[in-house]
This record gives C-alpha cells, structure tokens and sequence, in this order.
C-alpha cells in the first residue's frame, strides 16, 4: 500500500511510476549497453549530441514502440556526462524548430517523423518504426507483431555517424523483381552504413556516393545500359553484392545481360539447384512446391513415399 501510494504521487502532473523504468529482459534490451556508455564516456566534454523528438513526448506509451524508445532515450541522458540532449517539440506548434534543425533545406524535414540527431551541423532522421523488425505476416491489434528491438543500434549508430564525420553508403537496385531488403538495411545501419534505393533503368547511373551496390533477390534481368555503368563503377574500386531468385515463375530468366556483366569477373550465376530427396529435410509446405513422384527403386528410401513434394525444383549440372 505504502508503495502504491508513493508510486501514486505527482511531480508536475506526473506520477513517480513514470519516471521508473524496469528492464526485465534476459539480454538487457532496453537499457543501453556498455558499448554505447563506453563510447559516449570517451567522446570530448564540449561534444553536443541534440535528440529531438518531432511530436510532442509520448504520455501514453504502453503497446507503442515510444515503450522501447523514450524510457532509452532518457538513459542516453542520464549516462552521458551532458553529451546527450533529448527534446520533443512539435513542428505544427513551433515550426521553426524544422529551419533551426535544417537551416538550409537540406534533409526536408517538412514532412519528417520521428526523431532527428543533430551533432556537428548533421543531422540525422530515425522513424520509430525503422527501430524494429516485424512478422509482416501476423497482425496483432492492427499491428505487425515486432520481433526484435535494435532501437539502440539505431541511435548509437546514428551518434557515431555524426561525432565521426563519416558515413557509408549503400545502394539496393529496384525494378527488377526483387524481395524486400528491410533486414539487410537494418543490419547495414548497425554497421554504420546508410542505404538507399536507386532504380533499374535504360538510363542507370551508379550514385557518385555509392560504396556498395546491392542487386538482392532480383527476378529478372538487368538492362544493356546497366552492364557498363555497373563496370565502371566496379573498375573504379566500387563493390557489389548480388543475390538472385529462381522461382517456378521466372524458370525462362538465365540473366543473359547479368552473367555478361559478371563474367568480367569470373563468375556465371546457373540456373541450377542441388534437389533434397530426403523426405525428413523437406520441411517447406509453400505454394512453390511441386509434387514429384518416387521411382520404385528408391520408394524404401523414400521411407515408403511414392511421392514427395520438392522446392524450387532445378535441374542438376554436371
């Protein structure tokens, strides 16, 4: 009773439990780890980070990624010796807030979300949504179901971006087909490397800031123009990672113009699949399967099947 009652009691219209925060997580996932307290202790005295929070702060955080995301940002402050400041203001009550963070237009935070860190006259956006992955295929109260947090690999990143002075870039090429790239440009900002979509085009031109070109999980072919434009980059120390799809829907597609590209290189993407026949190891059930019937010499070690459903199926080179 005692404890709820001192819980209960308010500075400036808020209660004391709000000031609280609990990490009951095995992995310590919302507080803020010795890797970013360690860096921020060694950063100069006179360094100024600015957090600000483009809203006004969250009260209501319970079911919200601000749950993950306001109580950590809180802890930066508190750790960080007057590094780290944290503000919310909102642009529709005081707009100047957006030419004082971007005095020259730079970023277009007009229409910008979220939170932006400011050190050294950079600055740089971070949506709460981008501090976490989802299950995009399980709704939970009209949400996607997160699962995993990197609100943190978000915001130290960010600050080592900043109080560095330098940053990479990467480049996911679009317009041919290609899945989505959502864990891989999170795994890349936790590495310090921004990523950003460039489109397949008669007219393709590698960004002159590109460190690394992504062509990943494409379908179909690339264009002429993009051979030469992707060797040129590549002849002038560029780097490139390239993943393609065989799908039962593009079995026609051998990447004509790719393999003339990579052949510079000494690499031929096949169109080929080594095929598990072992009924136990075939565990996928999606609708690209196909059903294949077992030859009778092989039924016993098919475990009695005289048919079995087959992935992706490819022919075999020799």
């Amino acid at each position: 009773i005692s404890l709820n009652i001192i819980f209960s009691l308010k500075i400036n219209n808020t209660s004391i439990d709000d000031y609280l925060t609990y990490d009951m997580t095995a992995t310590g996932q919302n507080s803020v780890s010795e890797v970013t307290i360690n860096y921020l202790h060694q950063l100069p005295a006179d360094t100024h980070i600015r957090i600000v929070g483009l809203t006004d702060r969250p009260t209501n955080l319970r079911d919200t990624p601000y749950e993950y995301i306001v109580p950590l940002l809180d802890d930066y402050v508190s750790i960080s010796e007057g590094k780290v400041t944290v503000e919310y203001i909102n642009p529709t009550k005081y707009p100047s807030i957006i030419a004082e963070l971007d005095p020259n237009g730079v970023y277009d935070l007009a229409n910008a979300t979220g939170y932006v860190v400011s050190c050294n006259g950079q600055i740089i956006q971070i949506n709460p949504i981008d501090c976490f992955t989802y299950d995009n295929e399980y709704l939970q109260y009209g949400y996607y179901l997160p699962t995993a947090n990197i609100v943190e690999q978000k915001f130290t990143s960010a600050i080592v971006n900043l109080t560095q002075g330098y940053s990479y870039k990467a480049y996911f090429v679009t317009g041919l087909g290609e899945g989505t790239h959502e864990q891989l440009s999170n795994m890349l900002a936790s590495m310090s490397i921004a990523s950003e979509e460039i489109m397949a085009s008669d007219n393709f031109v590698v960004p002159s800031d590109c460190d690394l070109l992504i062509l990943n999980g494409i379908n179909t072919d690339i264009t002429e123009s993009m051979i030469e434009a992707i060797k040129t980059y590549l002849s002038g120390g560029g780097k490139m990672i390239v993943a393609v799809n065989y799908y039962n829907t593009n079995v026609n597609e051998s990447f004509t113009k790719l393999n003339m590209l990579l052949a510079n290189y000494n690499i031929c993407i096949g169109n080929s699949l080594i095929v598990e026949n072992d009924p136990a190891h075939q565990i996928n059930s999606d609708p690209y399967n196909t059903l294949i019937d077992v030859a009778s010499d092989y039924v016993e070690t098919a475990g009695g099947y005289t048919s079995l459903r087959n992935s992706y199926a490819r022919p075999i080179t020799d």
